[in-house]
């Protein structure tokens, strides 16, 4: 089956400005994309950007320059509206914990994307695991995951691990 791109980051850009009025970029020109189904994790230190790259992936904040495309369609041309109902129903951002009534929803609302910022709930690395056994079932409905951590236990559950550091992400091989 061929899968379709959902979420696509093209030389994004995200800092802030130091007390000293000097500029620090958490993000630097990263490129990134996200297929139907897929699941993967971002793994890095505390601090390296994983949680701005999420709030950017799910609509909360913009880069200071690049591209991020949603389904192919560049996201931030179509105003605050729009995103925030792309936000609330097409990508949705967990921190920690997905609840099974959260799943139902989910896929009964056939969302495109679930992102979880340090999903402490993978750290059981046994079979029967909820959190790991609702994340492949959301990636059997069509929804794509993305996982943030700092644990590369956690990490270690996606079929594709990105490591991000000094504002630069790249694949890890498995």
């Amino acid at each position: 089956m061929l899968k379709n791109p959902v979420l696509e980051t093209k030389g994004i850009w995200k800092g802030y400005e130091e007390a000293n009025r000097s500029y620090c970029w958490i993000l630097k020109e990263l490129n990134l994309e996200l297929m139907e189904g897929e699941f993967i994790s971002i793994l890095g230190k505390p601090a390296s950007g994983k949680t701005t790259l999420l709030n950017i992936l799910s609509f909360l904040k913009f880069p200071d320059k690049g591209e991020v495309y949603f389904q192919g369609r560049l996201v931030g041309k179509s105003g605050a509206e729009e995103l925030k109902h792309m936000h609330n129903e097409r990508v949705w951002l967990f921190e920690h914990i997905l609840t099974s009534n959260q799943i139902a929803v989910a896929v009964e609302k056939k969302l495109a994307a679930v992102l979880l910022d340090e999903p402490t709930g993978l750290l059981n690395l046994e079979p029967d695991n909820f959190l790991l056994k609702s994340v492949r079932y959301l990636n059997s409905c069509g929804i794509a995951v993305v996982t943030a951590t700092k644990d590369p236990v956690t990490a270690s559950h996606a079929t594709s691990i990105y490591k991000l550091s000094e504002g630069k992400i790249e694949k890890l091989p498995l």
